[in-house]
């Protein structure tokens, strides 16, 4: 199984926020560039050959629950893969296959610390 190593630009448009409450839309680019698995070296009949890069389109949507300490955001994420990725070199396995594009469907969770206000509260007692 290759991995890859992805640096996403993507481009976010938040809402204004209400009662603790902001939702926000994001949309970008993702280049990834394998860095292991199915080296050449190794016997390429006995496996799935794919190239080094990759190019996706990534669309999401997110919430941030805004807390008294923290901000909470859960996310989802869907990345379109928009180049083939099967090495052109045929072999068994690859025999019936035309293109393979790598879609995934991502769930993101973040936690951020609370806000500055409440830090300098803190430090006066």
């Amino acid at each position: 199984d290759p991995t890859y190593f992805e640096l996403p630009i993507l481009l976010k448009y938040k809402s204004v926020r209400r009662e603790n409450r902001a939702i926000y839309l994001l949309a970008g680019l993702t280049p990834s560039i394998k860095v292991s698995g199915n080296k050449k070296q190794e016997d390429s009949s006995e496996r799935l050959l794919i190239e080094k890069f990759n190019l996706s389109l990534d669309v999401g949507v997110g919430l941030d629950l805004f807390q008294p300490l923290f901000k909470f955001s859960p996310e989802v994420r869907y990345s379109f893969g928009l180049l083939n990725v099967l090495d052109a070199e045929e072999n068994d396995f690859s025999a019936g296959i035309e293109s393979l594009n790598i879609h995934s469907f991502t769930i993101y969770v973040t936690f951020e610390g609370g806000p500055s206000t409440f830090r300098k509260k803190a430090r006066k007692y």
